[in-house]
């Protein structure tokens, strides 16, 4: 019902301001506020699921995204009790199930733990209305330090691609002794390393027939470990005999450059190869975070969701791409807008990711956008491929 003079009359009012203007549909949330909530509902249910502790959610997004803070630790600053009725708000509105409010998130409010404003929320604070963290039940204590309780001395990599080069350079600078396999080279080779960490393609057939010739070639005790960022590792830990040493040790690139690695233990690993698996990644100089065996481990479990709903508003032309970077960026101050990242990433690479997440999940909020089929159909990838949500041709 907007007309169009009046909303180029109040952007035009913004700008004298020195705000930023964006324009979009008339619905609860707007953009910052719809794409937002719902990444911080999903972090939500994972803490409540128990899949990994408030701080290794929030360093994983800190770390591994660049975001100013994790989600739990923003919720706490929001306000839980203000969090709940606007994600009440939008899920009445929309029904969609990301804004449904997680139901630890109304049992926390119930209880007067809204956060700083009362000190008390997902963490504890050193008074109301403090930013100043204090010990809890939940703090991990300094005698839980993790202890190499394998020796470690030398180490294989198996892969020729950069990630597989990234993690030789790491360990080399660690001082480990490092075997490296590419196409020129015999898994033999690495019959008597003390931990093995694959990083081949992303393909679960391919990971797989790894896996079990791992087996045969690796020592008894040997750590057989994977790079995988979206599939279950124990489909690759079943393919052994020695379930109990096979880990996920997820890296992100560049692996030099990037701090964060994701260790996922499954059912079957040895809590003695967890321990070990995280207190490798604090020797080679990385801030280490544990989860579950679940696709996504937490960075991509929680980033791609959001991304995959940024690609549905735009779908549904409730605003531009451009509109909807520039409300993520100045709005919650992230570090790139979600179509900047995906022309970054790549959108056949977040169209994969975001399909094993809903073949993980089954949640319909999770479905691929089929917007995002369709660039990856047209061969509008990204950055790569000189065109994707946008056009880099001339860069």
């Amino acid at each position: 019902m907007t007309e169009s003079d009046l909303l180029d009359d109040v952007a035009a009012l913004a700008r004298s301001l020195g705000k930023i203007p964006v324009v979009c549909g008339d619905k609860a949330g707007f953009i910052a506020n719809a794409l937002l909530f719902g990444y911080l509902n999903h972090a939500v249910s994972m803490f409540e699921g128990k899949y990994a502790s408030r701080e290794d959610i929030d360093a994983a997004m800190r770390v591994g995204c660049g975001y100013p803070m994790g989600p739990l630790a923003l919720l706490d600053l929001i306000g839980l009790d203000t969090a709940y009725e606007i994600l009440d708000t939008m899920y009445k509105q929309g029904r969609d199930r990301l804004h449904a409010p997680a139901p630890v998130l109304r049992q926390m409010v119930t209880a007067g733990l809204v956060g700083r404003k009362a000190g008390r929320g997902f963490y504890t604070y050193e008074a109301s209305d403090s930013p100043v963290v204090v010990a809890d039940a939940l703090t991990p204590s300094a005698d839980d330090e993790p202890q190499l309780r394998h020796d470690i001395r030398t180490v294989g990599v198996v892969g020729n691609g950069i990630m597989a080069t990234g993690i030789v350079e790491v360990f080399i600078k660690a001082g480990f002794d490092v075997t490296h396999v590419a196409d020129s080279t015999s898994l033999d080779d690495l019959g008597t390393v003390d931990i093995v960490v694959e990083a081949v393609a992303e393909d679960l057939a391919l990971k797989t027939a790894l896996f079990e010739n791992l087996d045969g070639v690796c020592k008894p005790g040997a750590i057989l470990a994977t790079t995988t960022s979206s599939l279950p590792v124990i489909s690759l830990a079943k393919a052994t005999s020695r379930p109990q040493d096979v880990i996920g040790v997820h890296f992100f690139e560049p692996v030099p450059v990037k701090e964060l690695v994701e260790i996922v233990s499954t059912v079957s690993t040895s809590s003695e190869v967890a321990e070990t698996a995280r207190a490798l990644g604090d020797r080679i100089g990385k801030v280490v975070v544990s989860c579950g065996d679940s696709a996504g481990s937490v960075v991509n479990a929680l980033l791609f969701p959001y991304l995959n709903d940024a690609v549905r508003m735009l779908e549904a032309h409730y605003a531009t791409a451009d509109d909807i970077d520039t409300a993520m960026k100045h709005g919650c101050a992230l570090p790139t807008g979600p179509f900047e990242l995906l022309d970054l990433v790549g959108n056949d690479v977040a169209l994969a990711i975001q399909h094993r997440l809903y073949l993980e999940f089954r949640e319909p909020g999770f479905a691929p956008a089929p917007l995002l089929g369709h660039l990856v159909m047209a061969g509008h990838i990204g950055r790569e491929t000189g065109r994707g949500f946008r056009d880099h041709s001339g860069r």
